[in-house]
């Protein structure tokens, strides 16, 4: 499936233990991910190429990098 959605591609809002497979997406997306909540938390993107999003991956409303736990990225 290809998203037709681009701003954002996916939207993960108070979520844990997600994992996001094998994403297609329009070339310069922004942002392909929208992460929120201060309990988002063990979410994985695996085989899936963000190099071709103008943005990766925005954190919001007390969402962090490190609150996300270390967010898996396989192929970027």
């Amino acid at each position: 499936m290809i998203s037709q959605e681009t701003d954002p591609v996916i939207d993960v809002v108070q979520s844990d233990k997600l994992t996001f497979d094998n994403i297609t997406y329009k070339d310069g997306s922004e942002p392909l991910f929208h992460v929120n909540g201060e309990r988002s938390n063990s979410i994985n993107i695996k085989n899936t190429d963000a190099s071709r999003a103008k943005e990766k991956i925005v954190y919001e409303l007390g969402a962090t990098a490190k609150s996300d736990g270390e967010v898996s990225r396989e192929r970027e």
